[in-house]
């Protein structure tokens, strides 16, 4: 069981969707009771949920870095970026 004051930005969530994990995008509190989470579904679409803290039963929270589901968005542009041309590399920072 977690907490609700586990969710922040780029947590993968369990518990949301049936037998799937979200990516949390973004946590909104209103007051100390509730708060409305906006998510990343697998299938890329995006969606909102109240959650109060009578749902902490349903819920997992992994931080992005224990996530299995997503082991390469921790630094992933960046080794975009070092594998790419060094003149290439100039064009795309010189806007």
């Amino acid at each position: 069981m977690s907490k609700l004051e586990d969710l922040q930005s780029l947590a993968a969530v369990g518990g949301i969707l049936p037998d799937a994990l979200v990516t949390v995008v973004s946590v909104r509190w209103f007051g100390s009771e509730a708060l409305e989470l906006t998510y990343k579904a697998s299938d890329g679409r995006l969606a909102n949920r109240l959650l109060y803290h009578r749902d902490e039963a349903e819920l997992g929270v992994r931080s992005l870095e224990s996530s299995d589901s997503h082991p390469t968005l921790q630094g992933e542009s960046s080794d975009r970026l070092s594998n790419t041309e060094p003149s290439r590399a100039g064009k795309i920072f010189a806007a």
